[in-house]
């Protein structure tokens, strides 16, 4: 049975900001080549490449 690990990605607004508000979701991932994909995906995103 492949071992399976959640990541839970939240919004929240600038500490500041008005509205309190939040929103979050959880992805359900198998251990190894699915992670290490969304690792690289993730990576690639917050450096701007396409």
């Amino acid at each position: 049975m492949p071992s399976s690990t959640s990541v839970t990605w939240t919004l929240r607004p600038w500490p500041k900001a008005a509205g309190g508000w939040g929103a979050s979701v959880t992805t359900w991932l198998e251990a190894g080549e699915q992670m290490a994909s969304l690792a690289s995906d993730i990576r690639q995103f917050l450096v701007g490449e396409q």
